[in-house]
């Protein structure tokens, strides 16, 4: 089983990456999405085992990845795209994280978050950090949440629990 990555191991980490890729005259655009998200910019006491993030360019950073998981001891996949084709689309109201040599750190919106977290449907995986993204993104009523989860995925694409989920995690 994989460490659990905190803050300051994903900063770490990430910035070890952006090294190794500046050292190549290449430069990393990284979209984080999910834990790792959570944990770089809203809940510093979350922890993930992987950085799910879509990422340019992809053969590149995917071989600087594997370069710092085996100094690491960390899996191959630490960093994947595996999340891209359930992203809802651009998010508009991502914020830049940081940036150092060889690499620029975008994260989610909790909005972004939030519905991510709700279209997947995982109670037992996802039950705190939607509560919790619920609290940060601002929302007054579930109805609003819910609102914001159709702004992000067309209804059919969305689950009928999902609507459960939200009405019963957040009365």
């Amino acid at each position: 089983m994989s460490r659990l990555l905190d803050r300051d191991a994903i900063v770490a980490l990430l910035t070890e990456l952006g090294s190794a890729l500046d050292s190549q005259g290449e430069h990393a655009d990284v979209f984080l999405v999910g834990g790792a998200a959570i944990a770089l910019a809203f809940n510093t006491r979350r922890a993930t085992r992987d950085l799910d993030a879509v990422f340019e360019p992809k053969a590149v950073v995917y071989a600087a990845a594997h370069g710092v998981a085996q100094r690491h001891g960390l899996p191959d996949d630490w960093l994947n795209d595996a999340v891209k084709g359930f992203l809802p689309g651009a998010d508009p109201n991502a914020t830049t994280l940081f940036e150092s040599p060889g690499i620029s750190v975008r994260v989610a919106s909790p909005r972004y978050l939030f519905a991510m977290k709700a279209a997947a449907v995982r109670i037992d995986r996802d039950a705190d950090d939607l509560q919790f993204l619920y609290r940060v993104s601002g929302f007054t009523s579930v109805d609003e949440a819910l609102d914001s989860v159709s702004e992000h995925y067309p209804p059919h694409l969305l689950a009928p629990k999902t609507e459960f989920l939200v009405r019963e995690l957040l009365v």
